[in-house]
């Protein structure tokens, strides 16, 4: 074991983790087991908001707080599929309900680094699931290994808190939450893919990338998952209206990893 586990939060901010022609080597570099380290080490420092009398849902409208402009398509696009695709259909069988975005994590502002999920999800069999959604900006996008840590960072403060998580879920929708850790889900439009496809200098990511994910899913038990939501036309919420996806979604697999065992239903202890 590692003196000091990784820091998750710096490790998906790292440059080298989000720069087009190192990220595929560091996929490479980053093994599952020190992830599995900087996991446990971020559920015991992590923000508690409940400490603090916050809530994780906290009773969004579908509106995003913008004027007559804005550049946060991500998160319109985030609202938007909660909006108007809060179920889908997954290629390998199973089914995902979208329950909210933008779920906030920090408890208090000196929770530096921590940030809100862009969609939080639950399986059809009832298991949490965090959402990373990229999209492509001018030029540039995120890395798919950005993306992978980033929600791995989420996804063990989730589990930290998930007693709270599930009682505040089962107030809202009445169901029964498994308990355990969440799967990752990163979710992309085409031209997302497309950018990443096409850029020779970004090496061979998928190989790399792809085997990084395989480790880490066998290793913590969970699944992860990155999935192509086609070209949904997107409908900005502008001047206090909700913004809306005017076409239909098509999702198709990029890459999954399964390391997640039977679903165990029996009560908590």
């Amino acid at each position: 074991m590692n003196p000091t586990p990784p820091d998750l939060i710096a490790l998906a901010t790292h440059p080298d983790h989000n720069a087009v022609t190192r990220f595929s080597n560091a996929c490479a570099e980053l093994n599952a087991e020190d992830l599995a380290e900087g996991y446990d080490a971020l559920m015991t420092r992590a923000p508690r908001r409940h400490n603090f009398n916050r809530r994780y849902f906290v009773g969004h409208d579908g509106r995003p707080g913008s004027g007559a402009w804005t550049n946060r398509i991500e998160e319109h696009l985030a609202i938007a599929l909660v909006n108007d695709q809060s179920t889908w259909t997954m290629p390998h069988g199973g089914s995902l309900d979208l329950l909210d975005y933008q779920v906030p994590l920090k408890a208090q502002r000196s929770d530096s680094g921590v940030g809100k999920i862009d969609i939080f999800g639950l399986t059809g069999t009832s298991v949490p699931v965090v959402v990373e959604l990229k999209v492509l900006g001018k030029n540039s996008a995120d890395t798919p290994l950005r993306a992978l840590l980033e929600a791995l960072a989420y996804a063990a403060i989730v589990d930290a808190n998930g007693a709270t998580f599930r009682s505040e879920i089962s107030g809202m929708t009445g169901r029964r939450i498994v308990s355990g850790r969440p799967d990752l889900l990163i979710a992309a439009p085409d031209d997302y893919w497309s950018f990443w496809s096409t850029k020779a200098a970004a090496g061979e990511w998928r190989q790399n990338c792809g085997d990084l994910a395989n480790a880490v899913a066998l290793r913590l038990s969970i699944d992860i998952e990155m999935v192509n939501i086609g070209s949904p036309g997107l409908e900005l919420g502008l001047d206090g209206k909700p913004p809306h996806i005017t076409s239909d979604l098509t999702i198709d697999t990029i890459g999954r990893w399964s390391g997640r065992q039977p679903i165990d239903y029996s009560p908590e202890k």
